[in-house]
């Protein structure tokens, strides 16, 4: 009688296979509504739907981290009239417990207390985070959003120029040798094709240190090239955008995102330890680093050197 109980149990085990979640949360702004005039204590209400436990809740004024709730019901308590500013953008990331992140619309609001704001005029644009012409500044949907699907390069990302010559975009093997204090030793493979930060966005004056101002939104640095399994990442943002950076293999898979956000002007230092989205140790081979506003994108190539 246990042989059959324990026989019944390993068949349950096989035909039931525990599936892991890879599906981030669901995150809605459900209060106030986007375009809204705020003049007083204002609570923000979030709805999130996911599979999992929600682990924690993070709100962004202006791309700034304010509060991180962890019990339900998912809120903050904002005393809009602290700021100085006349206007203002609600984000929400929610991560869940087996690490999967989703992040809300950016939402914009007009702030007028005792009378010394004026009211914000709308933007009209596309609202939608995941069009390539996304608008973090728009607070009205004008419905000219257009995806990637109809408007991807050969690097399978938005390119709003048809005529740009995206050839290098399939050299994964080609990148700027560094080491450990981003000091530029050469190059291996293609000195034109480690990256097309530059020719895209600016033509970087980089020289040890980033200058105070950026007057580019590009990739900086990625140091030690080859490394592993830390390399550093350096990015400069122009102005307030919904910023993503993100690492993808050969076959274009994204694995890590490290950062999936609005920032402000300025610039930032993020570390890849060589794992995935998972946490797994990646292998041993050519990797590139995206940066991307959701209006164009651009790439520096990596030569991870796993343990």
């Amino acid at each position: 009688f246990p042989i059959v109980l324990a026989l019944l149990f390993f068949s349950c085990d096989e035909d039931n296979p525990v599936v892991s979640d890879t599906t981030a949360p669901t995150v809605t702004i459900t209060y106030p509504a986007n375009d809204a005039t705020l003049s007083a204590q204002t609570t923000i209400l979030v709805n999130i739907v996911d599979d999992s436990d929600i682990a924690s809740v993070v709100f962004l004024v202006n791309g700034s981290e304010v509060f991180t709730d962890i019990e339900f019901p998912y809120e903050y308590s904002w005393d809009v009239c602290a700021l100085t500013e006349e206007n203002a953008t609600i984000l929400v990331n929610a991560a869940d417990s087996a690490g999967n992140v989703g992040v809300s619309q950016l939402l914009a609001y007009s702030v007028i207390c005792g009378g010394d704001n004026s009211v914000a005029q709308n933007v009209y644009g596309c609202t939608d985070n995941t069009a390539c012409n996304f608008n973090p500044d728009a607070t009205i949907f004008d419905n000219s959003c257009f995806y990637a699907l109809d408007w991807e390069d050969e690097c399978g990302v938005c390119d709003l120029v048809p005529s740009n010559d995206n050839s290098i975009c399939t050299d994964f093997f080609s990148i700027l040798i560094t080491d450990e204090t981003a000091n530029n030793l050469g190059y291996e493979g293609n000195p034109q094709n480690y990256s097309n930060c530059n020719s895209i966005f600016c033509e970087s004056n980089r020289s040890g240190d980033f200058p105070n101002i950026p007057d580019c939104m590009t990739i900086g640095s990625v140091y030690p090239n080859p490394g592993g399994p830390t390399l550093n990442i350096e990015i400069a943002v122009t102005n307030n955008s919904y910023i993503f950076l993100y690492i993808i293999d050969s076959d274009f898979n994204t694995v890590k995102i490290l950062n999936q956000q609005a920032l402000p002007s300025g610039y930032y230092s993020y570390t890849w330890n060589g794992t995935n989205q998972d946490g797994s140790v990646l292998e041993s081979g050519y990797y590139r680093a995206v940066l991307s506003n959701n209006i164009s994108e651009c790439y520096h190539n990596i030569k991870l050197q796993a343990e």
